[in-house]
């Protein structure tokens, strides 16, 4: 799902520019803070390998939204032209 995101962040910034691109990454890295700070307790249990999975399995409802809300734009920005 990373990759997903990471493909339509670049497509995202190639329709909109780099500084966009940089406030939907910010977007990203809060809501990503926040899951850690709302599982910390859980997380620090875990080891390392079994945390990064955990992690990337917590974030993949922040992975989809942020993934539409940026197809969203692009496609509304083609309809447009």
């Amino acid at each position: 799902m990373k990759e997903e995101f990471m493909e339509a962040l670049k497509k995202y910034g190639e329709k909109f520019g780099s500084e966009r691109a940089r406030a939907m990454q910010k977007m990203f890295d809060e809501r990503k803070q926040k899951v850690m700070e709302d599982n910390e307790f859980v997380l620090q249990w875990l080891p390392v390998r079994k945390r990064d999975v955990t992690m990337e399995t917590l974030l993949q409802k922040t992975y989809d939204e942020l993934i539409v809300e940026m197809e969203k734009a692009i496609r509304a920005q083609g309809s447009q032209r």
